[in-house]
């Protein structure tokens, strides 16, 4: 049986400069610290009481597993702050109830997207397994202390784009699974393929800014970070 999906297939908009030299100790562009340049932060800026501040590989967010003190944990099996999952603690708790055929969804290790490498869907052009983008029910917070049930549908679209020489598709989904003034909050699994060749994009974000016309998608490759 052949599955029909609504794919966005567009070029990403590389009008300007989006990279940023990880490791050379200076923010740029979409880097959230570099190496020892912690742009100031601290383990009590993130709401724990102790411990020592560490950047990520990529730049791209902070580590704070030397963090002490804090009720966020991934891993302890419960959904705490930003987490989308954690552990055997699935709110979506089938790879078919994220639009794939069948296989096993499981947690990724920083607690804040699904791992669905087990997950099994068409695949399809340049080498993508795609699954069926769904409509999901959230609650949303207006922000004046009041609870409102709202429609959001997932984010699947493949964007090409072209710098010095590396020539890639990306494919990303967004997952609301939070909002806040009614503003969808996404976790984000990714894919690069180059030359029909598929890899992971761990780390990827979508930031629906508002609309779609103010919205951004960061991931990092062969140690560049790309802001579209």
């Amino acid at each position: 049986m052949a599955l029909f999906i609504t794919l966005w297939t567009y070029g990403c908009d590389d009008s300007s400069d989006h990279t940023a030299i990880c490791g050379n100790a200076t923010l740029e562009d979409n880097e959230t610290c570099d190496t020892s340049n912690l742009n100031g932060k601290s383990c009590q800026d993130l709401g724990f009481t102790g411990g020592t501040l560490a950047c990520k590989s990529g730049c791209l967010g902070f580590d704070t597993q030397n963090c002490t003190g804090g009720s966020v944990k991934c891993g302890n099996g419960t959904l705490e702050d930003m987490e989308i999952c954690d552990s055997t603690e699935l709110p979506i708790s089938s790879c078919q109830a994220l639009g794939f055929d069948s296989g096993t969804l499981s947690c990724r290790s920083d607690c804040l997207a699904y791992e669905t490498s087990s997950c099994k869907g068409e695949v399809g052009q340049y080498g993508f397994m795609y699954k069926k983008p769904l409509e999901r029910e959230i609650m949303c917070d207006s922000g004046m202390g009041e609870l409102e049930k709202r429609e959001y549908d997932d984010l699947d679209t493949i964007c090409h784009f072209e710098h010095n020489g590396l020539s890639a598709y990306v494919y990303f989904q967004a997952i609301p699974y939070q909002c806040e003034y009614w503003a969808a909050i996404c976790g984000t699994m990714a894919w690069i393929s180059v030359d029909n060749k598929v890899s992971s994009l761990p780390g990827a974000s979508y930031d629906y800014g508002g609309n779609h016309h103010n919205d951004s998608f960061e991931f990092r490759y062969n140690d560049i970070n790309y802001k579209f």
